[in-house]
């Protein structure tokens, strides 16, 4: 007919009420799979049921990620507000649920939990192995001159790489300790939880003759 298709005017409300929805659903979602995964159930792909394997733990931690970035996607302003509001809700609502269970629900600091080792408290740093052809790739090359190394990467081998899976540092033998990252930064977490310490500290110290200071204790 030629006519404009206008839709209707409560089109858009219908809209964020779908989307607020979807989120409201993925965030109960996460909920339960975390209660569930601290009762000490795993889900059996097979039965599609949850099946008692472990047994059940005391508290669940969550860490703050109400100051994490994002560099791709939406504003820094817009990603930080979503990532609040997310932790917020994902923290109230996987309280709610684990109250019926006797679980306790708390919250500590995440800075620097990753460039720790979670058992003896040692600095480490994060690392990921490339086959030789992304190596030699463009993207590689670029991202590794970009991080200003004064050494040249080779495949096969670990290199220090942000978001990497794997956690290295030594040991007090000076002996190579390697482990998940993930599973590293929850050790980190659940220490920095027990011991109560405070948020870590960064110590700058500047010397001559490339003088390195370390203290003896904090």
């Amino acid at each position: 007919s030629g006519e404009i298709n206008r839709p209707p005017r409560d089109f858009a409300k219908a809209l964020l009420d779908h989307i607020n929805q979807l989120k409201e659903d993925r965030i109960k979602e996460g909920a339960n799979l975390l209660v569930n995964t601290a009762r000490g159930l795993r889900y059996n792909c097979d039965t599609h049921r949850w099946e008692a394997r472990f047994p059940p733990a005391h508290l669940i931690l969550f860490e703050d990620l109400s100051r994490y970035r994002f560099f791709t996607d939406r504003t820094r302003a817009e990603n930080s507000q979503l990532m609040r509001w997310a932790h917020r809700e994902l923290t109230k609502i996987t309280g709610q649920m684990a109250q019926l269970f006797g679980i306790g629900v708390m919250d500590t600091g995440a800075a620097f939990s990753s460039k720790y080792h979670g058992w003896s408290g040692a600095p480490g740093v994060r690392c990921a192995t490339f086959p030789a052809e992304e190596v030699a790739s463009g993207w590689f090359q670029r991202r590794w001159r970009a991080a200003k190394h004064d050494w040249q990467p080779v495949a096969g081998l670990p290199v220090p790489w942000d978001g990497g899976k794997r956690f290295h540092t030594l040991d007090a033998k000076g002996l190579l300790v390697t482990l998940d990252a993930d599973h590293n930064a929850a050790l980190s977490l659940a220490r920095r939880f027990a011991m109560r310490n405070g948020e870590p500290i960064r110590l700058v110290c500047t010397g001559k003759d490339d003088c390195t200071f370390v203290p003896d204790s904090l």
